[in-house]
């Protein structure tokens, strides 16, 4: 099997299923966008182990140029490319992957990362090592973490269906991993589904605006050196770094 893995990320797009959902252009919101990317999700792609993916970045064509610049300045490090387009939809998704494969390719991989998010050093090389020469199939790791990040506090967390989730598909009938989406009802409308237990291998960050949907609640704490060890991230990135009895303790309570 010859495969062309790309890692797909909405920057400030909307999604084809949300035609209601507004991504701000105010410059206030770019700006905490470009430091959330940079702190977790480009250093993330940049430090991953496996090498051979592309990562596709979606932005609008109105997207400010000094945005533009900030986001292709170390391209190269990530293997990232921008992709300008006024809106978005799985068709034109597929389009742009086919532009990325090479000869020889039989399948083609697609992985989902949202622009807030990270991924661990080992992603790319499990999503690798559990591809398989099948028609079609949907490839889940089940297991990460989840930082608050207004405390610096960690949590393991388990989700069935998450937004980190990997199409494999044979290269003929590809339609990548957005054609299948959202996440959130992704099990109840497709059969090919493979959860993979291991090591937590994302990271979802709860911020300003995404707290009421990503709350710890009910979620362990986690060790600080769980995500140290295992991501690649911004170096200012403040952790809680409790540990042993009180941790243990604090997880009883939970």
């Amino acid at each position: 099997m010859n495969i062309a893995h790309l890692i797909l990320t909405r920057f400030n797009i909307a999604f084809w299923y949300k035609p209601s959902e507004t991504i701000s252009q105010d410059p206030r919101w770019l700006e905490e966008r470009l430091r959330l990317f940079f702190r977790y999700t480009f250093p993330s792609v940049a430090g991953q182990d496996v090498r051979a993916f592309t990562w596709l970045v979606f932005v609008r064509p109105d997207t400010p140029t000094s945005v533009k610049r900030q986001l292709e300045r170390d391209c190269a490090a990530a293997n990232m490319h921008l992709v300008e387009t006024p809106s978005f939809d799985p068709e034109f998704a597929a389009h742009i992957a086919r532009r990325q494969i090479g000869s020889g390719t039989t399948h083609l991989v697609t992985t989902t990362l949202d622009s807030d998010d990270a991924l661990a050093r080992s992603f790319v090389g499990q999503v690798h090592s559990h591809a398989r020469p099948v028609e079609f199939e949907l490839i889940n790791f089940v297991e990460g973490l989840r930082l608050v990040e207004r405390t610096g506090t960690l949590y393991h967390c388990q989700l069935r269906s998450n937004p980190f989730i990997t199409a494999v598909e044979k290269l003929e009938q590809a339609k990548t991993i957005w054609a299948y989406l959202p996440h959130s009802t992704l099990l109840e409308r497709v059969r090919e589904v493979r959860d993979v237990i291991s090591s937590p291998l994302w990271l979802q960050v709860v911020h300003g605006r995404n707290a009421a949907a990503t709350g710890p609640w009910g979620l362990l704490r986690a060790r600080a050196t769980e995500l140290r060890g295992r991501f690649s991230v911004g170096a200012d990135l403040y952790l809680d770094e409790q540990a042993g009895l009180q941790l243990w303790l604090e997880n009883v309570r939970r």
